[in-house]
């Protein structure tokens, strides 16, 4: 916004504030430059009062009404991703932490799964961390019996493979397209919610 820092007042940044939500970015988006530059003044040590700055309000989302469960597992019946999405479903689980699951993390016997890894795309490619996105989502859950029986049957020579053999983009995209075809909301996050 061409404004040197040490010329920089709180005016010009809620000016590039206004322009920049003008321009359809998200209150999120504006928040995070926010922080960064706010960040970036104070290692410089130039202190400007942020408490008077003025963020866009969230937009409402788009109506994105969730199907009924049912629904989603009739379209998912028979399909080559039903259990990789059965498990999302079933545990309210993010796309990374069904990517991250190894069949070891599956308890057989007492019908449980054991959350506690993430698969994470990042500019050296796909990565898994042992961890989730907080602490809070490391979590052991109840799956039925059928669940189990469906994971077990899955072709697989060992308990340290990766459950769900496919990238994030190719589980999303095959998830996406069924759910477009029956008029559904296409979102692979949406599953978290219902």
């Amino acid at each position: 916004h061409e404004v040197k820092l040490k010329d920089l007042k709180i005016v010009d940044i809620q000016r590039a504030v206004n322009e920049e939500a003008a321009k359809g970015l998200s209150r999120r988006t504006v928040k995070s430059g926010v922080d960064l530059l706010k960040a970036t003044l104070e290692f410089f040590d130039i202190m400007l009062n942020f408490k008077k700055l003025k963020l866009p309000k969230e937009k409402p989302k788009a109506d994105d009404s969730l199907p009924e469960l049912s629904e989603v597992f009739t379209l998912l019946k028979g399909t080559s991703i039903e259990v990789y999405c059965a498990l999302a479903l079933n545990g309210c689980m993010r796309i990374g932490e069904v990517l991250g699951l190894k069949y070891s993390d599956v308890d057989f016997v007492q019908h449980k799964l054991h959350i506690h890894r993430t698969q994470i795309v990042t500019e050296n490619g796909t990565e898994y961390r042992d961890y989730c996105k907080t602490p809070k989502s490391i979590r052991t859950l109840d799956i039925s019996e059928e669940l189990c029986r469906q994971i077990q049957n899955l072709p697989h020579e060992s308990e340290d493979e990766y459950i769900v053999p496919l990238s994030r983009k190719a589980l999303y995209s095959r998830y996406a397209r069924i759910m477009k075809r029956n008029g559904m909301p296409t979102k692979f996050h949406l599953i978290r919610k219902m």
